[in-house]
Parts: structure tokens; sequence; C-alpha cells
């Protein structure tokens, strides 16, 4: 069964498209139904274009990625770039309101979103010791998405920020 519509996988080839430097989707999952079902939603991004592209891990069987990326947890999955850690990082499927998130942070990270400058920059930038930040978010709430955004935005200028 498709999770993504076709009108959506439709709508997604054209912003993929633009993308010119390929973003990696690696999960770490375990045998969990929720980990099978994140396993067949990224295979259908993956599907859409060949500039997002998809790797599983058994949870567990990799720690030195699981490390680099700061997972933690199975039925997790981590965007890389040029094979370096983002810190953005995905914790089930993104469903709701963050599937945009999702989708925003795979088009920032091609460049293709919005951008920190000036301060902004400045102020992330002077982070100089690890931070890890965990948003627990609801599907309802219509201010989550912003939040996610932002600091996936924040996380992708700072290796130290998490």
């Amino acid at each position: 069964m498709a999770l993504l519509d076709a009108n959506i996988v439709e709508q997604l080839k054209v912003y993929f498209d633009k993308i010119d430097e390929p973003i990696e989707l690696v999960a770490f999952l375990n045998d969990s139904d929720k980990s099978k079902e994140l396993d067949s939603f990224l295979q259908e991004v993956d599907a859409i274009s060949n500039k997002v592209n998809y790797t599983r891990e058994n949870f567990g069987e990799n720690k030195a990625l699981e490390e680099l990326a700061g997972i933690t947890r199975p039925t997790s999955f981590t965007l890389l770039k040029n094979g370096k850690k983002t810190g953005v990082n995905f914790y089930g499927i993104p469903g709701g309101h963050e599937f945009n998130s999702f989708i925003l942070a795979i088009l920032g990270l091609a460049g293709l979103g919005k951008k920190l400058e000036g301060e902004q920059l400045e102020k992330v930038a002077s982070v100089q010791k690890p931070l890890n930040i965990e948003t627990f978010v609801s599907l309802s709430c219509t201010h989550c998405p912003e939040v996610v955004q932002a600091l996936n935005l924040i996380s992708s200028h700072n290796e130290n920020i998490t």
C-alpha cells in the first residue's frame, strides 16, 4: 500500500529535480511494525528521484554511523549530504504537518530553502560545544513545523548542533 499519493509524488518530482547534489536518507531499523512502515515510506521517497537516495541499516549493527549521526534508537533516520552528517534526524514517519518539515529539510540541505544570514548565521556559528536538541511534536500542532524547520536549518549550519 502506497503511503504517498500520486499527486504528492508528482509535485515532489518537480522539486527533487532541482537538487544538484544527492541527499541521502539513512534509516536505522529493527523488526518492529513501525520500522517496516518507515522502510516502506522511505523506499517510496527514494523512488521519486535519483537525487534523494535511501539506505537501510539494522539498528545496532553500524555503531560508527549511528554515533556520527546521533542516532540513539531504532525507527530513526538521518539525512546526509556528501556522506556527512547534517544534524537532521527524524524518529518515525514524519506524518501530518511534519511531512512538510521533512521535505523542506531535504530541500534546505540542497540549498533550495530558507537561508541563515548575518547575525543569525554568526550566532549559530558561535556554538562551539556539542548541543543535542530533541524536538517532540504533535501532529495537529500548527506551530511545531516552524520550530522543526528552524532547528533543521540551524543544525545544518553547525556540526556541533544536532
